[in-house]
């Protein structure tokens, strides 16, 4: 089953658990368990001891039919989920901002996809996109998150001089894998010909390679460039 949408899925989780819990007096059983799917599972687990008996074994079962359902059926469910969601969040959250849920869900998201959307935002409506990048902007300052991205910004010198003297050859070529065009081809041409040799050899071993351990080699290369800016 498909998560609730982007605004709805990150309010339900921005919602602490003992807040969310009397919020479920106001759900039917299936909004409910929907609710349940889509929470962290430490989240899902809290909350389900919090339950009355009866509605907690309701929930089970709902979630139990929602497991062997069509994929159209399961569609038609969510729609009226969403609606039901929506309408008790509206009269609970009322003051609930568009801008600062899409501003951490796009913290979140990897460096290529954060790219594409951003871009999508930013070719429908300039203006908002003016908005949301402002509240980007100053939630990464006030929570001191970097961007992988945030390496296009930074002089060819400070990453030859932080980059290939500092960072593992591996370590180069994990932090470009899948990386967007234009900030692999910002870092390659700052190392010398037998260094890039050397990472595009690596990249072709390294297929296996998880997404954390691309974050972690990103995260690497840019806190080596932090502190040398600072």
């Amino acid at each position: 089953m498909k998560k609730l949408n982007v605004t709805t899925y990150l309010a339900i989780r921005d919602i602490p658990v003992e807040e969310l819990f009397p919020l479920l007096e106001f759900l039917s059983d299936t909004s409910s368990a929907v609710i349940f799917m889509n929470l962290e599972s430490s989240d899902s687990f809290n909350l389900m001891t919090m339950l009355p008996q009866k509605k907690r074994d309701r929930i089970v079962q709902c979630l139990i039919d929602l497991e062997g359902a069509e994929e159209r059926l399961l569609q038609q469910v969510l729609v009226k989920v969403e609606k039901e969601i929506a309408t008790v969040l509206s009269t609970r959250y009322d003051t609930v901002d568009i801008k600062d849920r899409l501003v951490e869900f796009i913290c979140r998201l990897k460096s290529s996809q954060r790219i594409s959307v951003l871009e999508v935002i930013k070719d429908k409506k300039k203006a908002f996109y003016n908005k949301l990048h402002k509240k980007i902007m100053e939630h990464k300052e006030k929570n001191g998150i970097f961007f992988f991205e945030d390496i296009l910004s930074f002089r060819d010198e400070e990453l030859r001089d932080n980059i290939q003297k500092k960072m593992d050859i591996r370590e180069i070529a994990m932090a470009v894998k899948g990386a967007d065009e234009a900030i692999t081809a910002k870092i390659m041409k700052n190392l010398s010909r037998r260094v890039q040799e050397m990472v595009m050899d690596d990249l072709q071993y390294i297929e296996s390679v998880t997404r954390q351990q691309i974050d972690e080699a990103q995260n690497e290369i840019m806190m080596a460039l932090m502190k040398k800016k600072k």
